[in-house]
């Protein structure tokens, strides 16, 4: 009796066991509403343009994640790594993933903005090429990684300049004969780079003194400068509204592709390279959604659509290689060493230095005294007209 007792109490609990299972291991791990959703949606914010949206026939990447996971995303873009860091620092807004440049993922590390990864998340992090894994500005390779690499060029307009492509240097974006043609970066370490790249300075100097004299070369500048812009370069360059400017050379590419006027060239005396790398913020609300989205980045296929899109090296092995673009003077030295140079993280008293002389470059300092004059003798001649009206209602009151 207490057999066929046992027995049927087991054949009515095995399958509700399974069955609750089943409901549990629905319910927690994949946690999708009906409509395939989960529910959570991560901030994510990039450079603008950085990112295959579906236009050209490429793969939206966003909604292709959000497809395949469930999770959306609320993506958000940023003009300059400062502009970024400010942002962190305030606690402005709450990212999960954010995408900064190498030098600034080193100030993020040592303000403690941003937090160790966990790679077993992140299993497509092992694509990555081996030489791209660490670096200076994470030696560990524990806080970032790599989203997409390149190099800072020279866009220009061949019908306006007929120099031989490989001669050209940074002493373009100084040329008189250019006067209010010529664009500059509108963030200091790209800007102060072109600066000491054209002076053959340190990009990564701590001497107070190398950093005064390229801002005096810098003020030089502004004399022929049209402006000061970042994305607005798109616009501007495309239009022939500006003809001569230094950018990023996945964004030179994309802007000649909408003006074929225009040429793509790496200055002969050098030029900065760069990494982008993908970092979770300590406050980040969603760090487990953070690094599925960082894992789903690092796919092969995903990424080479995104570098499809920005024209941009992927650090992914096999996806592809300088070779593909050979148009571009000068893009084969930047193998070479010393050719192209990174940025470090500099020391908190270089970097208030940077800041304050950025400041005073863009700040308008030069004062024409015969304008000065000529407002100031106007404004005594009203002043002496005005009295004088007024003397002349009073007598005329008086007199009636």
């Amino acid at each position: 009796m207490k057999k066929i007792l046992f027995m049927l109490v087991a054949a009515t609990l095995v399958p509700l066991i399974v069955i609750i299972a089943l409901l549990v291991k629905f319910n927690c791990t994949d946690n999708l509403a009906p409509d395939g959703n989960t529910g959570i949606t991560i901030n994510v914010c990039n450079w603008g343009e950085f990112i295959a949206d579906g236009s050209d026939g490429l793969m939206n990447v966003n909604e292709e994640f959000t497809k395949q996971t469930g999770i959306k995303v609320n993506y958000t873009t940023f003009q300059s790594n400062e502009d970024l860091y400010a942002k962190l620092k305030n606690k402005a807004i709450q990212y999960d993933v954010i995408i900064p440049s190498d030098y600034m993922v080193a100030r993020l590390i040592k303000n403690k903005l941003i937090r160790k990864l966990d790679f077993k998340k992140i299993p497509n992090a092992d694509l990555i090429d081996k030489n791209l894994r660490t670096a200076d500005y994470d030696p560990t390779g524990e806080y970032s990684v790599v989203y997409a690499w390149g190099v800072i060029a020279l866009i220009y307009d061949k019908t306006l300049i007929k120099e031989d492509s490989n001669n050209i240097n940074w002493d373009l974006l100084w040329n008189k004969k250019y006067e209010g043609k010529i664009l500059m970066f509108n963030n200091p370490r790209d800007a102060f780079a072109i600066a000491q790249l054209k002076n053959n300075k340190d990009l990564n100097s701590e001497n107070s003194q190398d950093w005064l004299e390229v801002s005096l070369d810098l003020k030089k500048q502004k004399d022929v400068l049209q402006g000061y812009v970042m994305d607005q370069i798109f616009d501007k360059m495309s239009s022939g509204e500006a003809r001569i400017a230094p950018y990023y050379l996945g964004d030179a590419l994309t802007i000649r592709e909408i003006n074929p006027n225009l040429g793509v060239v790496i200055p002969k005396n050098g030029t900065n390279k760069f990494i982008d790398a993908m970092c979770v913020p300590t406050n980040a609300s969603y760090p487990d959604e953070a690094m599925k989205y960082i894992n789903f980045l690092c796919n092969s296929e995903v990424s080479k659509e995104n570098s499809k899109k920005i024209k941009y090296f992927s650090p992914i092995e096999g996806v592809n290689n300088i070779g593909e673009i050979n148009d571009v003077a000068n893009l084969e030295k930047i193998m070479l060493p010393g050719f192209s140079k990174g940025f470090t993280d500099l020391s908190k008293s270089t970097n208030k230095l940077l800041n304050r002389l950025w400041v005073d470059i863009k700040v308008d300092e030069r004062v024409n005294f015969f304008e000065l004059f000529v407002v100031i003798l106007s404004l005594f001649f009203l002043v002496i007209l005005l009295f004088l009206r007024k003397r002349k209602n009073i007598k005329l009151k008086s007199t009636a």
